[in-house]
């Protein structure tokens, strides 16, 4: 029996081509993208049914788009039809980030999703395919996975430039790529927790919220310049020891300053990767957080905690929910 696979074109590289030297989308790509696969000679007999082709550039994914992109899923699941697996092409600059907001809302989805993007057109600019493109591949590789019967969960298959091999990341633990790379990688101690059934599952979730404030640590980062109007939670990254400026907690250059400012305004702040010293020999900044009121994270990517903080305060999720999904110290 053949395959039923949708197919959701959210834009991307993989969605675009060359005209004048620059990229855009255009849904000749995403016609184009099927056409190539067909000729290859691993081609397995797929009825494949183009959903929609958003046409968004991976950079300029919002909380808009990602609504919008999850009522194309529940428009795919909720319309009676059986699939054997549900395919996105998704531009590669955000993947990371969409393929951990799939991981946390699409638990309860019982058929594998694929996200496949190419780090070049897959066309070139005079109409040719382009072979140097990595699209095709990874496309034909998330289609034998779904055709083998992988299990339900959001992969991504992608072929690195580096060394050529192709690899079936997890979405809950792919990172983003580094710039101006052509490889992803995933974090080998991400473990994330699973969420408890009776949470919010996609098809009831409310509008996915931006209320989730994000912060990296560098050298002269003025807590007092940090805005927290709308806000319900704050995730703050580490340097990579697994520390953060305290500073004796003297300047606005401190964290605990705005771990301050956080407590007094009932926004809860999440540290990560970070490990306390019950967990291991630390720096003598960590006992200093420790004290203040913050939340000590361990085994999850950024982007995967990210999309977890913003859907439970997305969705209201009880105190204790949240520490089920996140796992905090």
């Amino acid at each position: 029996m053949a395959q039923h696979i949708p197919i959701l074109f959210s834009g991307g590289t993989i969605g675009t081509t060359i005209h004048g030297g620059q990229m855009d989308t255009d849904p000749a790509a995403s016609l184009a993208l099927l056409s190539l696969y067909r000729e290859r000679k691993d081609a397995l007999p797929v009825e494949f049914t183009v959903v929609k082709n958003l046409g968004v550039l991976s950079e300029n994914m919002t909380p808009i788009r990602w609504n919008e992109l999850l009522g194309c899923l529940r428009e795919i699941l909720q319309n009676g039809e059986t699939y054997d697996g549900i395919v996105i092409a998704h531009g590669t600059d955000t993947l990371a980030y969409t393929a951990a907001m799939l991981s946390v809302l699409c638990r309860d989805v019982p058929v594998p999703i694929m996200l496949v993007s190419s780090h070049q057109p897959i066309i070139k600019e005079d109409g040719t395919p382009n072979p140097d493109a990595n699209g095709v591949d990874n496309f034909a590789a998330a289609v034998t996975a779904i055709a083998q019967g992988i299990d339900s969960g959001v992969y991504v298959p992608y072929r690195n430039k580096r060394d050529g091999q192709m690899y079936l990341h997890k979405g809950d633990r792919i990172t983003q790529c580094p710039v101006y790379s052509d490889d992803f990688s995933s974090l080998a101690f991400a473990s994330p927790k699973r969420v408890k059934n009776d949470t919010p599952p996609l098809f009831t979730l409310p509008q996915w919220q931006d209320c989730v404030l994000m912060v990296e640590p560098y050298v002269g980062l003025n807590y007092r310049r940090i805005g927290l109007d709308g806000v319900k939670a704050v995730l703050h990254g580490v340097y990579h020891s697994g520390t953060a400026c305290v500073d004796d907690g003297r300047s606005d250059y401190s964290l605990l300053t705005l771990a301050g400012r956080c407590s007094a305004a009932g926004i809860p702040l999440y540290l990560s990767p970070a490990k306390t010293s019950k967990e291991k020999t630390v720096y003598a900044s960590v006992p200093a957080l420790e004290q203040a009121d913050i939340r000590f994270c361990y085994g999850h990517t950024k982007e995967w905690l990210y999309a977890a903080l913003t859907y439970a305060y997305s969705a209201d999720l009880t105190e204790e929910e949240i520490k089920q999904l996140i796992q905090w110290e």
